[in-house]
């Protein structure tokens, strides 16, 4: 599996601001959600640190804090 150039740059955005964070990539279980293509659909983005910071990051590289 891929990671789109969009999600890698949202990715390095959030980690500019909360430092880095550990990266869980995943699959939508929906099959009429799923982008396809060998792409990832999305990327959770948590912190063992920071308790509060539980982020999505979307294959169009949308932020969903």
């Amino acid at each position: 599996m891929k990671t789109s150039k969009k999600m890698l740059a949202a990715i390095a955005k959030v980690e500019k601001k909360y430092g880095e964070l550990d990266k869980y990539f995943f699959v939508e279980w929906n099959e009429a959600n799923r982008v396809g293509r060998g792409f990832y659909d999305g990327c959770q983005l948590a912190s063992n640190i920071l308790q509060n910071v539980n982020i999505i990051v979307a294959h169009d590289g949308t932020i969903n804090y």
